[in-house]
Order: structure tokens, then sequence, then C-alpha cells
């Protein structure tokens, strides 16, 4: 109730307030223009003696500044015609010609409209003075109290219609979040019935890539009961992991080693695969720790999820260069007491060597060159990378 009667006297005062103003029929520039007014009309009497003078001696009297005007415009013409000097200073004479005529017709239409109105004077003074009680009253400028009547009358219009709006709005609100609710509850469910599913298929990939006893779990709590509703819905959803049996199990962004972390996403988005669209994935240190036939499982993942996106890697076993699309060295420099840093692709020849390298250091024996060879062939062997799904875009390089 007693908000009600708060409400009630609030909208009293915006009706006399927007009454009031109403009344007035404000308008813009109104009081500068009658300011304007009230003033020339006090000093009608001065101001026709003014203007009946000049225009006097402009254009009626007997030696008029126009008569004098035009005797100095026909000398300077003739002396134009004699000198072309004096040309320029036609144009000037005759462009002062118009604009001395253009004064003198202003002169004759404002000596008509000068009149002594004492009844029109009252009025100019009356209306002032209650436009300066209105800008005393609500401690602003008529402009603003132009805007003020407006606002007010929305305002008015909102109290009057607010009791039929907030009811819509509470029930629009309702309805809206029934259906929200009942949105994230769906996907609070599939998240949960999916989520074995996902732990199982991460153990499998994990188990290629030499971590089989990583121990994962997906973790599906509601967010917040105060409000359920957030960018991802009702759940705050967290993978957490273990790296052996028995230890605490930690979330993703915990796991230290950097070399388990990126086997860890390279395990994830090998399952998410085709519905993760992350343009580039960059792995480092992914191979640290790792080697032989791990090596091998790794390059494989590697270029299988190629087929999805664009996979750069930075390791030092030749079972995944191998297997990459296109390979580049990183060789470092020193020039000029300057560290230097050159990128460059190895193809062909040069790609074998650098695998070679990779196998054997610097012995570059034929064997080791013929190793290198075989794994670059099985690299680019239409069986490589053909495990996963059938790709949904041309696949890209690593």
């Amino acid at each position: 109730m007693v908000k009600l009667r708060d409400q009630v006297n609030r909208q009293d005062v915006l009706q006399y307030q927007y009454d009031e103003l109403v009344k007035m029929q404000l308008q813009s520039g109104e009081e500068e223009s009658l300011s304007q007014e009230y003033h020339r009309l006090k000093h009608s009497g001065r101001l026709g003696e003014l203007s009946n003078q000049a225009f006097t001696a402009l254009y009626e009297g007997e030696r008029s500044v126009q008569d004098h005007l035009g005797e100095v415009t026909e000398w300077i013409q003739e002396l134009a015609k004699i000198d072309s000097q004096g040309e320029s200073w036609v144009t000037l004479l005759e462009a002062a010609t118009v604009a001395l005529r253009e004064v003198t017709d202003n002169l004759r239409d404002y000596r008509s409209q000068l009149e002594y109105d004492p009844e029109r004077m009252d009025l100019i003074d009356s209306r002032l003075a209650g436009l300066q009680r209105l800008k005393k009253k609500y401690g602003k400028p008529i402009e603003d109290l132009v805007e003020l009547t407006k606002t007010l009358e929305q305002d008015l219009a909102l109290l009057q219609n607010g009791e039929e709006q907030i009811e819509h709005l509470q029930a629009e609100v309702t309805s809206r979040y029934e259906s929200m609710k009942a949105l994230a509850e769906d996907l609070s469910s599939r998240r949960k019935k999916v989520a074995k599913y996902l732990v199982k298929e991460i153990k499998q990939e994990l188990t290629a890539l030499k971590m089989a006893t990583m121990e994962v779990q997906v973790n599906i709590e509601m967010a917040n009961a105060d409000n359920l509703f957030g960018l991802t819905g009702m759940d705050r959803v967290e993978m957490l992991l273990a790296p052996n049996p028995g230890e605490p199990l930690m979330p993703l962004g915990r796991i230290v080693s950097g070399g388990e972390l990126s086997r860890i996403m390279l395990a994830l988005k090998t399952v998410f695969a085709g519905n993760d669209q992350t343009p580039v994935v960059i792995f480092d240190e992914i191979d640290s720790g790792i080697g032989g036939e791990a090596g091998i499982i790794m390059g494989s993942r590697l270029r299988q999820l190629a087929q999805f996106h664009q996979v750069c890697c930075i390791t030092h076993l030749p079972q995944i260069a191998s297997q990459a699309h296109a390979q580049f060295v990183v060789e470092k420099t020193t020039l000029d007491d300057r560290t230097l840093t050159k990128v460059q692709e190895v193809t062909g020849t040069q790609r074998e060597t650098e695998i070679a390298r990779m196998l054997g250091g610097g012995n570059l024996t034929p064997t080791i060159r013929k190793t290198a060879g075989e794994m670059l062939d099985r690299g680019d062997s239409p069986q490589a990378g053909a495990s996963l799904p059938k790709p949904k875009k041309k696949p890209a390089k690593t």
C-alpha cells in the first residue's frame, strides 16, 4: 500500500508539472526573440530617427549618397575607357551600388515597421516574467524545459499504463524463464549422457599416446543455483585428470608438464576432430619423453587431425616430422653479437637429409638415408591419417 501511495503521489506531482509547462506553450528560442522585440519597441523613437536620417542621406536628400555614387561611377567609367586600370574600380563601384540599394530597401521596410506599441510591450513583459519564473522554479533554461515537457509526458504515460505493462512483462519473463530452463535442463542431460562416452574415447587416445595411466573424469555441476543461465547453460563443466592412479584429480589447466598438456590436447582434438571449428592448432613439446612406436602413433594422429585444422607442431622426432605435409627447419645463428632465427622449408632431397639428420645426428650413413626416405614415403602414403572420419572440408597441412 505504501508503494502504491508513493506512486500515486509521484503521478500527481508529475501531472501538475506537466500541466503547468504545457499551459505556457514553451518554444525554444522564444525568450531571446521576445527580449529583442521588447528592446526594439522600447527604443522605437530613437530607432525611427536614426533610420529616417540614414534613409534620407542615402536616397531622399538633394545630394544623396546614391546620387554621389552614381556620379563617381560615371567618372570612373569614363576613366576606364582611357586607362584599363580603372575597369576593376568600375566593378567595385557597381557592387557598392547594389549593396547601397539593398540597404536602402531594408531601411524603407524597417521604418514602416517601427511603431511604439505599449500594449504589445506589456504583453511581452508579462510573458518574459512568466518564463523567468519557470526558469527559477525548475532551475533550467527554457530549452531544457521544452525537453522536460516531453519527458514528463512519457513518464505519465508509463505510470498510467504501468500496472498493465508490469503484469505483461512479468508474464513474459516467466514464460521465457521456463523456456530457457527447459533448454538448459535438456542440454545438461545431454552433457551427462555424452560424458561417459567422451571419457572412454579420450582414454583410448591417451593410451595410444603412451599415457595409459592417465585418469580422466568429466565433472558436471550446477554453475549457480541463484542464476541458472550463463553463456554455456546451467552447468559448470570441468575436465579433471590425474597422471597416475592414486594421485588427486586436477583441472586440465593445472597439468604441470608442457609435454603432457600437449599430448592431452592432441587426444582431445582428435576426439572432437570434426566438431571443433578452431582453424589453427599449435603443439609444442608434444614429443617430450617419447620415441619409437609412440612417436609414429603421435605423428599419425597429428596428420589425421590435419583433415580438420591447420596443424603446426614443433618437434625433434623424425617419426612426427616425416608424416607432415610440409616441413620447416628452424636455425639460429649469431651475427655481429646478434642472434638471428632463420625458418626455411625443406623439400625433396633436402627434407630427406633433414629427416636423416634427426635420426642419426651428424652420422648420415646410406642406411640412415634409406630409412629416412622410407619414413617419408610412408608419411605420404594414402593410408597416412586415414583412420578418422571423412573430413568435412579440404585437408589442411601439418
